[in-house]
């Protein structure tokens, strides 16, 4: 089904659409600014006054309703929290070393990244554990069976 929502919430306002917490099958079909017609990306940034159209299922109109009144979070938290770019866990730290210019010793050339950062938590990493390293803070995002699924990477 095809929801229309005027955004009417100023939370919305200059937030990028890829921080908006949709439901997994929900996709804007249409964003209208001043009448006319934009093709978002996940970068676009939403106006107060915009208007989308969403394609979703009717099961998910309370958590669109939600969004668009306010009472749902921005991603924009979680963000803060746990970093602006998540890797996967089961990435090379050669790789993640080389992709972000860091240096790592002979040891840690055979490890993951999710290996790495357990190994600096202790070997029980949790939601939430957070490792400075290079200057970046590696924050564990997704543990699966005492495993580092997912890590966001946060700058700051």
């Amino acid at each position: 089904e095809m929801f229309v929502y005027k955004v009417e919430n100023e939370a919305l306002d200059d937030q990028p659409i890829r921080l908006l917490s949709f439901p997994s099958d929900a996709m804007i079909s249409g964003l209208f600014r001043n009448e006319e017609m934009l093709h978002p990306k996940g970068n676009t940034r939403l106006k107060v006054g915009d208007v989308l159209c969403i394609i979703s299922r009717e099961g998910d109109l309370e958590a669109l309703n939600k969004l668009f009144d306010g009472e749902s979070t921005l991603r924009q938290q979680q963000l803060a929290f746990f970093g602006s770019f998540v890797l996967n866990g089961d990435a090379l730290l050669t790789d993640v070393a080389k992709a972000y210019g860091l240096t790592i010793s002979p040891q840690q050339a055979s490890m993951t990244l999710g290996e790495f950062i357990s190994l600096r938590v202790g070997g029980h990493p949790v939601v939430g554990d957070d490792v400075e390293w290079h200057g970046i803070h590696w924050v564990v995002n997704e543990v699966v069976a005492n495993s580092v699924k997912k890590v966001g990477m946060r700058l700051f």
